[in-house]
């Protein structure tokens, strides 16, 4: 989730008439771009239990979870998160194969669903049906990007997929505080990390190509 968040501030922060012109701000001023989208993101999140009232393409969210229950994921609940305002998460969990699932919906981004699974030693493995961002993933943490897939297919694709390890647990009860931790750890390397030029000029490459 934090790279879609720190993509869109990426896009905000480039945002030009011209395709090509956010590309030339990219290389020549990419790392500043990118300290400037990081700044706004905040350190940790809440989430604040919500009903299906709050997504606004409830039949595209409701879609998804329903094509995840087969596959044996139990609903965590649907929440807000504070403080990112129209941003909507529901979770689930799959506590035998130990996978969380997270449907998003966001106001710039529309709706995604992505599968983690979380080990022991702190690495994680992400299937996610965003389209990439072009900034590099955490060490440790495998991310691949399935768009345009279904529940089932990404579920089984994870499966087959995820690296081999000892798997933290998964479950009802504790995903809110799993996905909270999960943010904020993922956050602090970032800010740690920083934004490259290179990333920010992949983020406006990417955005050019999608929209051609």
């Amino acid at each position: 989730m934090t790279r879609i968040l720190l993509l869109v501030g990426i896009l905000v922060a480039l945002r030009v008439l011209q395709p090509v012109m956010k590309i030339l701000i990219a290389l020549v001023a990419g790392k500043a771009v990118g300290k400037v989208a990081l700044a706004k993101q905040p350190d940790t999140i809440h989430l604040v239990k919500a009903d299906s009232s709050a997504w606004k393409n409830r039949a595209a969210a409701g879609a998804i979870g329903g094509g995840l229950r087969p596959c044996g994921f139990l609903d965590a609940g649907t929440y807000t998160i504070d403080p990112m305002p129209g941003v909507v998460v529901r979770l689930l969990a799959q506590p035998q194969e130990s996978f969380y699932a997270a449907v998003y919906e966001h106001p710039k981004v529309g709706t995604w669903f992505e599968l983690v699974s979380r080990y022991a030693d702190g690495t994680g493995a992400c299937f996610t049906t965003s389209k990439p961002t072009g900034l590099k993933s955490r060490p440790g943490h495998v991310m691949v990007n399935v768009p345009r897939t279904t529940p089932m297919a990404l579920y089984e694709r994870a499966r087959a997929e995820r690296p081999r390890g000892a798997l933290a647990p998964a479950t009802v009860e504790n995903a809110v505080r799993d996905f909270e931790q999960g943010y904020a750890d993922s956050m602090a390397w970032r800010k740690n990390e920083g934004v490259s030029t290179v990333e920010v000029t992949r983020v406006a490459i990417n955005k050019m190509d999608q929209a051609a």
